[in-house]
């Protein structure tokens, strides 16, 4: 038999439209919205895990300073791995952009691979003729340029033949430490084997990639193998410069780990979404039950069992709240995956991913909402049931009068009286209106300044730089050697770099030449640059020398990698640096993230070179960005164990004209500024998704939170109409009161959410490079407010309406 309660159901659906609209506009939210990123998310996740078998992609890559030898390679491999030439240069490159523009930027020649770091073409093929080139995919979407289009490289001109992902870069990572990737400007690409000898030859980055044969080996062991590769390769008459396992090449994992952490920054902000849906779900229920407290009270003494009418008020919130979560789940897989996977898709170069169901998604976004809602519609009537039916009769289920009885100043006026009463009745509403609000605040707050506090790293990273030209070098290279010690040098590079066809095609007068010139070559002295430098330039570059180092994480278990310098004493470039006799100046940044203290020793580790450098921290320096160490360069050579003119790098104002066989990288502040770009175009959608999701969801938690207020308020409105007051005097006295305390709430909630906020970002970027310290601007607090302002006009807006639609029939029923 049908319970007769049921045909009240859509008689208190139509009452109380505006609370069940909703929570389903929360439900609906919550479960279209993240199950629409989080399941494109975890798709792209599984597609790039899956990248490593499928594409055969490297497990590790080490770079010599020149060409390796045959049995060097053979060493290697019989260490259990399969070693592959991945020989590239750096060459400059020139387009036209589909606007028009002449675009300029840096191309990475490599050969077409066949057996490792497989490429996916999206468009075209392979280059299978000479004046062939294929591209990245990213890079040629950002740019406009398509199959058939040309391009040149180091002045020749290039017909593009294909459009890919190369495996091994899903990232357009230009050096493995730089903060961001650059697919604007940068891109990687393959060329036939007869371009490629003829625009790289003997100037190539001699880099050599292995796959392993065990392929499950883990970390430590991996670790312990390059260890031997390292040691396999020096004693076979090469010198390695780096050597980097897949875990540590962020070309391979940086758009995985940024996936892995933006589900975590989208975890952090479901929590706070569940508990604000806590709070308004609390405020509902008790609102629910004080609202139908004479339906309930007359059922009770009717003989209506308490598990009937329990049953009956968990209907209406089951039913909305499924209905939400059942549109939310077919909205968030049909029409809002393909746009929150192309957040990602735009910014890396991955091969298309295939949309699968996610069993932790759907329980995170769909059965916890869900199952919040009941249980916590359930237990609060289970509890307020428990009352007498004259209670309920009597309305005296809550002890919320108490307050409202507090004594106030006579001499305050009507209106104020009247608007402290309001507020003293509903002050616990009014203190879940400010929790929510707050945590409201701070996923708002999340999308307006994540996306400057990246920013603004990237530029104080960049004014951080401490000359125009840093050069870091694979081997040390003297600027200031004479013309015929030059000619010397070029001579005896060109004999051990050319082939032998090369060779013999020189006519004996040429071959002796350069042999005798060779001969004069001591080989313990430095090497000497080729290429002449005036004496200026010379005067003002300064020698340094740099380590690769190690350092543990405070938050986190795992390592900060930084760089350890040896500068000239007194120093041109880093002239703030006050450097002390055993021990190491720290960057303020490197301080914070890992906790190094002055007075304290830590170690330092080299992984590659398996040693541990205990080193105290004698002071600390520069800005929150600095993640460097530095010592004197005489004491970094007795640390070392180099010689007492080591160095390995030059600081430069002026650019050097460099043999560029010696250069490892080049860093100028210019190419740090040009990282800002790339920030806004990768990370700008991400956070205005945030945003969109964080305003509607901040005005319908800020209506519900509010409604109550005035519901509850119902019958004191229908009284004071019965005495003559308008409508906009009643909203005046009411939606005051409202307005102080949401005013209130946003202004000195600002600390709280901004602290509050600086923990979660701190435990957020933790396992990311660098350190990342919060900053904003005022305008972004105005702008906060603001929004908070603009919500909160359009709630009282409605509230104005309800309180129009309020009756005087209201004031004739009767409470007792």
């Amino acid at each position: 038999m049908r319970n007769p309660l049921d045909r009240r159901i859509p008689r208190e659906l139509k009452a109380d439209l505006g609370k069940y609209l909703g929570i389903f506009a929360l439900l609906f939210l919550i479960s279209a919205m993240v199950t629409g990123y989080m399941v494109a998310a975890s798709s792209l996740q599984a597609t790039i895990e899956g990248m490593r078998d499928r594409y055969v992609v490297e497990d590790l890559q080490f770079d010599c300073d020149f060409e390796a030898p045959k049995k060097a390679v053979r060493a290697v491999g019989a260490l259990g791995m399969t070693v592959h030439e991945n020989f590239y240069r750096d060459l400059t490159m020139g387009w036209r952009k589909a606007s028009g523009e002449e675009g300029t930027g840096t191309v990475r020649a490599m050969r077409v691979r066949r057996d490792f770091d497989l490429p996916i073409y999206v468009e075209g093929e392979e280059p299978n003729s000479r004046g062939q080139i294929a591209l990245d995919r990213t890079f040629c979407e950002n740019n406009g340029l398509r199959v058939g289009d040309h391009v040149t490289v180091d002045g020749r001109d290039f017909a593009i033949s294909g459009v890919m992902t190369l495996s091994d870069y899903p990232t357009q990572m230009v050096h493995n430490s730089d903060l961001m990737y650059n697919n604007q400007s940068f891109s990687v690409s393959q060329l036939s084997d007869d371009d490629f000898d003829q625009l790289v030859g003997s100037s190539a980055q001699w880099r050599y990639s292995a796959v392993l044969d065990d392929r499950s080996m883990a970390l430590p062991q991996r670790v312990e193998l390059e260890k031997k590769v390292a040691e396999a390769v020096n004693q076979n008459g090469a010198s390695i410069s780096s050597i980097v396992d897949r875990e540590a090449n962020q070309a391979i994992t940086f758009s995985q780990d940024d996936v892995v952490h933006d589900q975590g920054m989208w975890e952090v902000m479901l929590v706070l979404l569940v508990l604000i849906m806590a709070f308004v779900f609390v405020v509902l229920t008790n609102a629910t039950i004080e609202e139908q407290s004479s339906a309930i009270g007359t059922l009770l003494a009717s003989g209506w069992r308490r598990s009937e009418i329990l049953r009956h008020y968990l209907t209406l919130p089951v039913l909305v709240g499924t209905v939400a979560c059942v549109v939310g789940n077919v909205v968030g897989y049909a029409f809002l995956i393909k746009p929150m996977g192309n957040l990602y898709m735009r910014s890396y170069s991955l091969p298309p991913y295939v949309v699968t169901f996610q069993p932790r998604v759907f329980l995170m976004t769909t059965l916890i909402p869900l199952g919040m809602l009941v249980l916590i519609t359930f237990f609060g009537l289970l509890r307020k049931l428990g009352a007498t039916p004259l209670a309920f009769l009597r309305h005296e289920t809550s002890h919320r009068r108490g307050l409202g009885r507090v004594h106030l100043p006579s001499s305050w006026g009507f209106s104020l009286r009247f608007r402290a009463r309001v507020f003293l009745r509903n002050i616990s509403q009014f203190v879940i209106l400010f929790l929510g609000i707050s945590v409201g605040s701070i996923l708002l707050l999340m999308g307006l300044i994540m996306l400057p506090t990246v920013e603004h790293v990237a530029r104080t990273m960049s004014q951080s730089v401490p000359a125009q030209h840093v050069y870091l070098l694979k081997a040390p290279l003297r600027l200031d050697g004479s013309a015929d010690e030059r000619a010397a040098f070029e001579a005896a590079e060109t004999l051990s770099t050319s082939s032998a066809e090369d060779v013999q095609a020189l006519d004996p007068a040429t071959l002796l030449g350069l042999a005798v010139k060779a001969q004069t070559v001591n080989p313990d002295d430095r090497a000497v640059n080729v290429r002449e430098n005036s004496p200026e330039r010379i005067a003002q570059a300064e020698r340094f020398a740099a380590a690769s180092l190690e350092v543990k994480r405070n938050l986190a278990d795992s390592m900060e990698q930084i760089t350890l310098y040896g500068i000239e004493e007194p120093s041109r470039y880093w002239s703030d640096v006050q450097l002390s006799r055993g021990g190491v100046v720290v960057g303020r940044g490197l301080s914070q993230k890992c906790d190094l203290r002055v007075g304290q020793t830590y170690p330092f580790v080299d992984r590659f070179e398996g040693k541990t450098y205990d080193l105290r921290v004698d002071g600390i320096t520069g800005g929150d960005t600095n993640m460097d160490a530095y010592l004197s360069r005489a004491d970094f050579c007795a640390l070392m164990g180099e010689p007492d003119d080591y160095f390995n790098g030059y600081a430069s104002d002026e650019a050097l004209d460099l043999d560029p066989r010696f250069v490892a990288k080049e860093i100028t502040p210019q190419e740090m500024l040009k990282v800002v770009d790339q920030i806004q175009e990768s990370m700008g959608d991400i956070m205005n998704t945030m945003v969109a999701l964080s305003v509607p969801f901040y005005l319908v938690v800020m209506y519900l939170l509010t409604k109550t207020v005035i519901d509850r308020s119902a019958r004191s409105i229908s009284y004071m109409k019965v005495f003559g007051y308008q409508d906009g005097e009643v909203a005046r006295l009411y939606i005051r009161s409202i307005t102080t305390v949401v005013a209130l709430t946003l202004v000195l909630s600002l600390g709280g959410i901004v602290s509050l906020f600086r923990l979660i970002m701190k435990f957020m970027m933790v396992s990311y490079s660098g350190n990342w310290t919060l900053w904003y601007a005022p305008q972004h607090l105005a702008e906060l407010v603001a929004i908070g302002f603009a919500t909160y006009g359009i709630v009282a807006l409605i509230h104005l309406r309800n309180i129009r639609r309020v009756s005087l029939s209201e004031a004739l029923k009767v409470q007792e």
